[in-house]
């Protein structure tokens, strides 16, 4: 409330994932919590966005129907001739908008949305490396302690013919080849 006393035209983000984001009274989601504590009927009201329901999933027999009905290139919202949010499995009263994700396309056996974060492929010189198929590759940035970090970009080679690459932004990295029997640790910098 402090917020909103200081500047009545404040906004809040409220970051949650999956139901979580409901303004429908359960005792247990976070946007219905903000929803009592801002009083229904208030200027300040919360806007909930679904990214969750219209997604791909592993396995299509378990997606959406009107997803699968959808064919977006991009994240898309769907209106009504009132400019409302097509709504498919809400109440209407608990969630405003209802975003549809794109299905993910794969390039050299990589997510599409990898290589729209600036990142750079890059291939690992296997033929200089002799490692025992499959095997890991992990890419550390460097500087960082690789007994405990978390790699910028894993991948896993399964034979010699195929072509995968890691997908790294500009800079130095500690690179792990591991498979049960062998581990090889060297520095590349990608530009």
């Amino acid at each position: 409330m402090k917020i909103f006393k200081a500047d009545s035209t404040a906004k809040i983000v409220l970051w949650a994932g999956y139901g979580h984001i409901t303004r429908e009274w359960d005792g247990y989601m976070m946007a219905s919590y903000v929803w009592r504590f801002l009083g229904r009927g208030s200027q300040n009201q919360p806007l909930s966005i679904d990214q969750t329901r219209m997604v791909e999933r592993s396995d299509t027999s378990i997606e959406n129907r009107y997803y699968l009905l959808a064919n977006v290139d991009k994240p898309t919202v769907f209106v009504d001739e009132k400019n409302k949010s097509f709504m498919t499995a809400y109440n209407t009263d608990a969630i405003d908008i209802v975003v549809f994700h794109p299905r993910t396309k794969y390039i050299a056996k990589r997510p599409d949305w990898l290589y729209q974060l600036d990142r750079i492929p890059y291939y690992i010189e296997t033929k200089k490396h002799k490692m025992y198929y499959p095997f890991l590759a992990k890419a550390y940035c460097k500087g960082e302690d690789i007994t405990i970090a978390v790699p910028f970009d894993v991948i896993q080679l399964n034979d010699k013919k195929e072509k995968k690459p890691l997908l790294l932004k500009k800079g130095l990295y500690i690179l792990e080849l591991k498979n049960d029997i062998q581990k090889e640790v060297f520095e590349i910098e990608v530009k």
